[in-house]
C-alpha cells in the first residue's frame, strides 16, 4: 500500500539524494568485535559513523579477543 502511494506522491517530481552530513565517514567493521576490520578481512560490515565514533584500534590490534566496542562504553 505505501509504495503504491508514495508513486503516485511523488509521480513528477526529481528524485534528490540529501548531502551527507558533516563530519560522517564509511568505515569497515569487525562484525565480531564492533572494531575497525582489518583490512585483509573477508567478514566486514561497512558502516557510516560519526567521525568521533570510529573505533581507533582494529579487532586484531585488540588481541581478536571477543566482545563488543560497545562493552567499553557501559
Amino acid at each position: 500500500i505505501w509504495i503504491d502511494f508514495m508513486r503516485v506522491a511523488l509521480d513528477g517530481r526529481e528524485q534528490a539524494i540529501p548531502p551527507r552530513p558533516e563530519g560522517m565517514v564509511d568505515v569497515r567493521i569487525d562484525p565480531d568485535s564492533g572494531l575497525l576490520a582489518h583490512p585483509e578481512a573477508t567478514s566486514v560490515v561497512f558502516e557510516t559513523l560519526p567521525e568521533e565514533l570510529v573505533p581507533e584500534m582494529t579487532s586484531e590490534q585488540n588481541g581478536g579477543e571477543g566482545g563488543s566496542a560497545l562493552d567499553a562504553l557501559y
